[in-house]
């Protein structure tokens, strides 16, 4: 099973892009199976593709299927997140298998999740929401048949390791604790799978955190 934990320097520009695909996209339509507002779960996940471990954590969101743009590979189904001391963990879950590329007609291409963060504990006001371009960017891609993972800080600038594992249909991804800023008292996830070119695919949970969901962040 895939597994790798490869830093890379990737521009504001790239990022961007990535995350600004268009295509047909129905994300709007995705349902929490949680409560809007609630600590992140406390669970033991080790990044190795085996995903046992998160058999305790509930599902956060879901998204319906057959409304991607492109093969079911970009078709996002599901997301869960937990924690433990250290890291913060993501798995998400796509209707076909995880691919890199998302199919053999595009080129660079993979997974990411927009991470953005409150001043308040509810998501809710959008002048204690810390800006649209003010946000974590995790992302597994595909450049030139090599996979990179970083987690981009738009916040403070700079890039840190992302760590990532996949198999069959999931991805789960983790980073460390102490990247969230010091000041944010919630934080909402937004998955996508992403790719740019002359083919793209494309698929995301929607942008409302009413649908996403909102978790507070531990002191």
């Amino acid at each position: 099973m895939p597994f790798k934990t490869l830093p890379i320097l990737i521009t504001t520009l790239l990022i961007f892009s990535l995350f600004s695909c268009t295509g047909t996209d129905s994300g709007d339509s995705a349902e929490s199976n949680n409560d809007f507002n609630e600590p992140l779960p406390i669970a033991n996940i080790i990044v190795d593709g085996e995903f046992s471990d998160w058999g305790n954590v509930q599902i956060k969101a879901t998204d319906p299927i057959g409304d991607q743009n492109g093969s079911t590979s970009a078709d996002l189904v599901s997301y869960s997140v937990a924690r433990d001391e250290s890291q913060i963990f993501i798995l998400i879950e796509v209707d076909g298998e995880i691919a890199f590329p998302l199919s053999s007609n595009i080129g660079s291409s993979g997974y990411g999740v927009y991470i953005h963060f409150w001043s308040n504990e509810y998501c809710n006001l959008p002048e204690e929401r810390f800006g649209d371009t003010n946000f974590l960017a995790a992302v597994v891609r595909i450049i030139d048949g090599q996979i990179y993972s970083s987690i981009e800080n738009h916040i403070e600038g700079g890039n840190n390791e992302l760590y990532y594992a996949y198999n069959g249909s999931k991805i789960e991804l983790s980073f460390n604790i102490y990247d969230i800023p010091e000041n944010a008292k919630a934080m909402d996830f937004r998955p996508s799978s992403l790719s740019y070119g002359p083919n793209v695919e494309h698929d995301k949970f929607s942008d409302d955190v009413i649908n996403t969901g909102c978790y507070i962040i531990p002191e």
